[in-house]
């Protein structure tokens, strides 16, 4: 959920700046992206909530200031035993869970596969 958020916001500050056409487009793109895989959109529920919970105190205890939406989306991944892939890797070193920056030469790429 937190990547749809994301996306929703970014393309709805596209249009306040007048990039109505490209808005649009994307717009377009996150409806298809939505209905095609809806049914495999992990949802943010109280089990999530704990972990990130927990997580986030982990990360502050050890020094780091994880955002909210770090904390989430590290405890979606821990919950469900999967493996965050993105380009911001750094965010995710406190929490302990398998990261993968894609295109990078990232000794956190080892920690896990893309193929289910």
């Amino acid at each position: 959920m937190l990547t749809v958020h994301g996306i929703e916001k970014g393309v709805a500050l596209l249009e306040r700046k007048g990039a109505t056409a490209r808005g649009a487009s994307l717009r377009l793109w996150l409806s298809g992206l939505v209905s095609t895989y809806d049914d495999r959109i992990l949802s943010i529920d109280t089990t999530v909530s704990t972990r990130s919970g927990q997580l986030g105190a982990i990360a502050v205890a050890a020094g780091h200031s994880p955002g909210m939406a770090d904390a989430l989306i590290a405890g979606t991944a821990k919950v469900h035993d999967l493996v965050v892939v993105t380009r911001n890797p750094k965010h995710f070193d406190p929490f302990g869970i398998g990261v993968m920056a894609p295109g990078a030469d990232d000794p956190r790429n080892s920690g896990g596969s893309l193929e289910q």
